[in-house]
């Protein structure tokens, strides 16, 4: 695609004007004032981020996979679009049929197969509401993970002792989440289709409301999430499983009885993963390499030799590697290049300037809450449930990509899912710091007045 019309522009910003003005109008009633105002600022961002990302891959990049979908797109629902059977099987199918195979134009049969397929399909669904026009296409893509990232964000605010802007910051303003997290591409969907997913979870465990709401939004969550990044569920949901289980005791003191015990079986499941782990390491090797294979060959060869400049090695032959046990030894690496790099010293262009100022702010803030925390940050591991779910779903999330990027351009998308969480561990990290502060600082208040009033007596 070499350039987008003036139609498409004008008629995207028509449409993003319509749902702002319809979105508004039902927040009018239901939200108070600041809450209205702080999801239309949302709203806005991720307009934004669409127009930001359409203009980026067209005019910059100019390349990517958001192309092949939307153009793939917009073939499929031609095909089959007064082809009744083909609509049903479509619907019902996570492969193409016979006759979209043969009759389909595509440059790279790779869109035909798994996650990139179901995408083909968003996107078709897509192109018939946004009149076959790319950017109205964008717009649909950014409300879905708009409305799945606000139905957790809303959520955490009720959870959660941060204030509504820092929850907001890690979900929504972070430029790598509202660029990224707003295209035409599987990202946009992964992040929408896993926060919904949380937010259920969370809504029907924690709060038990909205019980049959909250059902059917983590069943569509967890098919998108499966469909569009399998990864995502490994690495999401034993953690937020944990979660509920620790939020359970989370009123007790940490060495109660109750807390003990859910201790003990935390410590018997790892004692049995430990002493079971040949056993186990044969059962997951084939699929974590055959989850990885694709992603690998595809993201260190292709991508690498498309984009020379922004590639990095971890030093790892997938076909040197036996089993999933093996890859554990690459885990620093992985993890430090997903949630830190690029360094300054990886930054090969002009394009990357935004990827390296974002990781290296991550960088010095992750060391400011280290410095500032200190030993208190296994503590509230220990205590505060959601940061463990996220510091531990961002570590795995950070190894499952970092292991299988190659590319510091592909890596920047895949992570989109995960720096929210991130953040907000951090985040949590320093306000519970700072609760903890206050109490020492009022503490001494008390007993300084105290001393006070005895010594005038």
């Amino acid at each position: 695609m070499d350039s987008i019309s003036f139609i498409d522009w004008l008629v995207a910003l028509i449409f993003s004007v319509i749902f702002f003005v319809i979105f508004s109008i039902y927040w009018e009633r239901k939200l108070s004032v600041e809450k209205r105002r702080r999801n239309q600022l949302a709203l806005l961002f991720k307009f934004a981020g669409a127009f930001i990302y359409c203009f980026v891959h067209v005019y910059v990049f100019k390349q990517g996979d958001t192309f092949q979908y939307f153009m793939g797109g917009v073939e499929l629902k031609k095909l089959i679009l007064f082809v009744p059977e083909e609509v049903w099987h479509l619907i019902n199918s996570s492969e193409p049929s016979k006759y979209v195979l043969q009759n389909l134009k595509i440059q790279d049969s790779i869109y035909f197969a798994g996650s990139n397929y179901f995408i083909l399909k968003l996107a078709a669904f897509a192109s018939l509401l946004g009149f076959n026009l790319y950017v109205v296409s964008t717009i649909f893509f950014a409300l879905f993970s708009f409305y799945g990232v606000m139905q957790l964000v809303n959520l955490l605010d009720k959870y959660l002792p941060l204030s509504y802007k820092k929850i907001d910051f890690a979900f929504i303003y972070i430029p790598t989440i509202f660029i990224w997290g707003s295209g035409l591409a599987k990202d946009s969907i992964a992040l929408g289709s896993l926060c919904l997913m949380i937010a259920s979870f969370l809504r029907f465990f924690i709060f038990k409301k909205k019980q049959v709401v909250s059902i059917i939004q983590f069943m569509i969550g967890f098919f998108i999430c499966v469909n569009t990044k399998s990864y995502l569920v490994y690495s999401c949901l034993p953690f937020l499983i944990l979660c509920i289980w620790h939020n359970s005791y989370a009123s007790h003191r940490l060495f109660s009885k109750r807390k003990i015990f859910a201790y003990s079986i935390n410590f018997l499941v790892i004692a049995l993963v430990y002493f079971y782990k040949e056993e186990l390491n044969e059962l997951l090797s084939n699929k974590v390499l055959v989850l990885f294979e694709d992603r690998f060959i595809i993201g260190t060869k292709a991508l690498a030799e498309q984009n020379a400049g922004s590639k990095y090695d971890l030093g790892m032959d997938l076909f040197e590697i036996k089993n999933a046990s093996q890859m554990l030894k690459y885990a620093p690496q992985a993890i430090n290049v997903s949630l830190f790099r690029p360094y300054v010293t990886d930054m090969s262009s002009i394009k990357m300037l935004l990827n390296v100022t974002e990781s290296l702010l991550t960088l010095l803030f992750a060391c400011y809450v280290v410095i500032k925390c200190r030993f208190r940050i296994f503590y509230d591991l220990l205590t505060k449930p959601f940061i463990l779910f996220s510091f531990c779903y961002s570590i795995i999330f950070s190894f499952f990509i970092g292991i299988s990027s190659g590319n510091f351009g592909t890596l920047v998308r895949y992570k989109v899912p995960m720096m929210p969480f991130f953040i907000l561990a951090l985040l949590l990290l320093l306000e519970y710091q700072k609760q903890r502060r206050k109490k020492v600082e009022l503490v001494d208040k008390i007993l300084h007045e105290t001393t006070d009033a005895s010594t005038s007596t």
